[in-house]
């Protein structure tokens, strides 16, 4: 009896811990990256987004969106000073930093380019001499990354306008960037008559959460992952990817 009390004691204590130190869970995105992370008349959305929301109800915690530029978010991450990242890639060296849950989503990599300008593209080494833009800090596989790095003209540029007037200028030959996200945001501003992504697929990229190493929520990447995998077996992220109308993957 003294065994089982000195246990329930213990318990107490924990939950009380997990309750003084995980007031409620601090993520962030890249907003505007469709259908994962999005703004809707000003209120967060994406299937990132109602992914956290609902694993934040399931463990009774609140969620506080941070809105953060992607440089500045992968460094408060790093510090403890938000506790989830909602998508992201996975690099080798990011896994040394971060915690990452399962995968949500799979993403195809594609290069854009102006539609009447279009070239041949089957391999890396097609795209040497060519100028091409990517977002700041923006990961593309490994093997591309590395690649780039080493051979390939790739500037960092602020954000989707600032790529496509670019590209329209004819200060670049292509940008990189995911499908899913682009492909939306050129119908959307009337743009994929005149920008197109060149039919072979750079890499098909796994989405996952990025979870900070110092969070204040004890085993959160544990219970993230979890629930991820019970919501793909249980209808839950079918029917968030419904939502925003993608059904593909």
């Amino acid at each position: 009896m003294r065994i089982l009390l000195t246990f329930f004691i213990i318990f107490l204590c924990f939950s009380n811990v997990y309750a003084q130190n995980c007031k409620e869970l601090r993520v962030s995105g890249a907003v505007g990256w469709n259908p994962i992370v999005v703004k809707n008349k000003n209120e967060i959305a994406g299937i990132a987004y109602d992914l956290a929301k609902e694993i934040g109800r399931k463990l009774d915690i609140p969620v506080k969106f941070i809105n953060l530029p992607w440089k500045r978010m992968l460094r408060y991450l790093k510090q403890g000073e938000i506790d989830v990242i909602l998508g992201i890639y996975w690099t080798k060296k990011r896994s040394e930093i971060y915690h990452y849950s399962s995968s949500f989503l799979q993403n195809e990599t594609r290069i854009f380019v102006l539609k009447k300008k279009r070239f041949s593209f089957k391999k890396f080494e097609d795209l040497i001499g060519l100028r091409g833009d990517i977002p700041p800090g923006g990961s593309f596989g490994d093997k591309f990354d590395k690649y780039s790095k080493k051979y390939l003209t790739i500037s960092e540029v602020k954000d989707k306008h600032a790529r496509i007037k670019r590209l329209l200028l004819g200060r670049s030959h292509y940008f990189v960037s995911d499908y899913y996200d682009s492909a939306f945001f050129l119908h959307k501003k009337g743009l994929n008559d005149k920008i197109v992504p060149l039919p072979k697929v750079i890499s098909k990229i796994q989405v996952y959460f990025a979870i900070s190493r110092k969070s204040k929520c004890p085993n959160i990447a544990a219970d993230i992952t979890n629930y991820i995998e019970r919501f793909k077996n249980d209808g839950t992220l079918k029917s968030f990817k419904n939502k925003y109308r993608l059904k593909h993957h």
